[in-house]
């Protein structure tokens, strides 16, 4: 993956698509979407842009919350181009071509099926997508074409006066260093689409699913959490791989405690990502592992007292586990 933040847009939108909303999608159909969308930015040919579109116009539309992830995703995936990469097509025209796809699914769902719901949940979105275009310096033919685009969705009334001045801006200001217009932020958040359906996310409780995982998935591409049955505590007895399937889980609205480890995680992720990262509680020494584990040291004897890893094991839980007496490496050093 290029960069924390596509990793985390692309993680949201599958989560997103495995959820019945209307209909949950399968690994695979996911992975076509992908497919489509690659060929669509390396060759934007118009065979490739109307397989990308009907993706989108039967898996993602009728939901906000898709259409909404999906802005999302198309974000973070156009500026996870490197901006001085040499390759082909260039970085400015796979940036462009992602506009395009945009383009011709806005005139399908608007134009054609008259519905006006998708250009909303997509407004947040639209000001990273052409700053990410516009933003190449001495290139106004690039200029020019984002510029006639605009034309368009003015002319046939995408949006709304008020957020198209701010995409202007936007587009005018990026080939100088300026950021996303505040024009344009404010107006897309001001809307009821994609700042309600966020809001409405965050106030929906979590649900519990039936089944924890892909049915379809390999053993080993499932959720860790699969194993947990199949784990002896103090036994070097090997997991039968086909054995691990899905849990089976009563579905239904979570309770406190788990709602609360959702949120502590999430809050984690946030934490370890943001660029903003917050110091860390100083009233305890601190520091990494040789593994890059957050780690609590001991002020005076230096052991480490406490910590958590990338899988969430704590360091305390762990060293109270009793030991084989027999113990070997899974691995050789």
């Amino acid at each position: 993956m290029a960069n924390p933040e596509l990793a985390i847009a692309k993680a949201s939108f599958s989560a997103i698509l495995f959820r019945k909303e209307p209909v949950s999608l399968t690994r695979p159909e996911i992975e076509a979407f992908h497919t489509f969308l690659y060929d669509a930015i390396q060759q934007c040919s118009p065979a490739n842009v109307q397989k990308c579109k009907r993706w989108i116009l039967q898996n993602l539309v009728p939901s906000p919350a898709r259409v909404s992830a999906l802005g999302k995703y198309l974000a973070a995936l156009s500026n996870s181009f490197p901006d001085d990469a040499k390759t082909k097509p260039s970085t400015r025209r796979k940036r462009l071509h992602i506009l395009y796809v945009v383009n011709d699914v806005l005139y399908h769902v608007v134009v054609r099926d008259r519905d006006t719901r998708f250009p909303t949940e997509l407004e947040a979105s639209l000001a990273p997508l052409l700053h990410g275009a516009a933003k190449f310096q001495n290139c106004p033919k690039q200029a020019r074409k984002i510029e006639d685009l605009l034309a368009v969705w003015e002319t046939q009334r995408y949006f709304p006066a008020p957020i198209l001045n701010g995409l202007r801006e936007t587009v005018k200001e990026a080939p100088h260093g300026g950021k996303v217009s505040t024009a344009a932020a404010q107006g897309s958040h001001d809307q009821t689409g994609a700042n309600m359906s966020s809001k409405l996310t965050k106030d929906a409780p979590y649900m519990i699913p039936s089944i924890h995982g892909d049915p379809n998935t390999p053993w080993f591409d499932l959720p860790a959490a699969n194993w947990l049955p199949h784990l002896t505590p103090n036994s070097t007895k090997p997991m039968a791989p086909d054995m691990i399937k899905p849990l089976q889980l009563a579905p239904g609205p979570a309770d406190k405690a788990l709602a609360k480890a959702v949120k502590d995680l999430l809050a984690d992720v946030e934490r370890l990502y943001s660029k903003g990262t917050p110091q860390p509680d100083l009233q305890h020494h601190t520091d990494l592992s040789e593994m890059g584990e957050h780690v609590v040291l001991d002020e005076i004897t230096g052991e480490v007292i406490d910590g958590e890893t990338y899988y969430a094991w704590k360091e305390g839980k762990g060293r109270k586990q009793r030991r084989p007496q027999r113990f070997r490496l899974a691995f050789p050093l």
